[in-house]
């Protein structure tokens, strides 16, 4: 079955890139890119992200291959047993990785900061400490 995708009204083959699409090991949303042969591919996204429950309040580092999905889990209470009984679901900051190894150093990393430095990193990446997460799904 020959799978066509439409792209900025650009019809790609993806003959060969569903299989490795539908089992991937990682699961998660795949992203098209452009490759360095003026071909396509799929590539995963992974995501080390941030969340506070207010400025002065609690942090929790996490790590996902679908960010939404997982900021919408902690929104709803359903995220972890920590961000539920902390309050924990404003999304203040995130870093996108293209390989699982990275992100997960990156998250473990990030977790053995000390509070001020993390205080530092979201302040200059997100100033107002506005909750990101509606800004994913425009």
């Amino acid at each position: 079955m020959r799978v066509l995708l439409v792209a900025a009204n650009l019809r790609l083959s993806c003959l060969q890139l569903l299989p490795n699409f539908q089992t991937h090991p990682f699961g998660g949303h795949p992203r098209l890119v452009r490759g360095s042969t003026s071909a396509y591919r799929f590539e995963m996204a992974f995501y080390v992200y941030l969340l506070a429950s207010g400025r002065q309040g609690t942090f929790y580092v996490g790590v996902t291959n679908d960010l939404a999905r997982r900021v919408h889990e902690h929104k709803e209470k359903t995220g972890s047993v920590f961000t539920r009984r902390y309050g924990v679901d404003q999304l203040v900051y995130y870093e996108t990785y293209d390989r699982p190894d990275e992100a997960i150093r990156r998250e473990k990393r990030l977790k053995r900061w000390p509070r001020d430095w993390k205080v530092r990193t979201i302040e200059a990446f997100n100033p107002g400490w506005r909750d990101l997460y509606e800004d994913l799904n425009l």
